[in-house]
């Protein structure tokens, strides 16, 4: 009897739904926020990488065409790039040196055809 008894208790305890609406739904924002959350974060990291590498590019080639020679040019282009991915975030003390690639079509860069 006493067995019985223990048993119809523990079972309408856990039949019981009462308040674990709230538990699965914490559950199940923080198991889908997470991700989303981390995705968006990763997503703007990477827009800010082509937002920087768009940006000094643009610069480099008008400082390219608008310097007089090619020695000053390239200090004042590896200084735009430095400035345009310092904008953005990604020249911190870890991050490896950029590499810089200037092409012309005509050697020199700075001839007028």
């Amino acid at each position: 009897m006493r067995r019985r008894r223990t048993w119809r208790v523990l079972r309408d305890r856990f039949a019981d739904d009462r308040g674990s609406a709230v538990v699965e739904f914490v559950t199940l924002a923080v198991l889908l926020l997470v991700p989303v959350v981390y995705l968006v974060l990763s997503l703007g990291r990477v827009q800010a990488g082509a937002f920087a590498v768009e940006g000094a590019s643009r610069d480099a080639a008008r400082i390219v065409a608008s310097t007089p020679d090619e020695e000053s040019a390239a200090r004042r282009v590896a200084a735009a790039v430095q400035l345009a991915l310092h904008d953005q975030g990604l020249n911190g003390p870890g991050d490896p040196a950029p590499q810089i690639s200037v092409q012309c079509a005509s050697q020199p860069c700075l001839t007028t055809e």
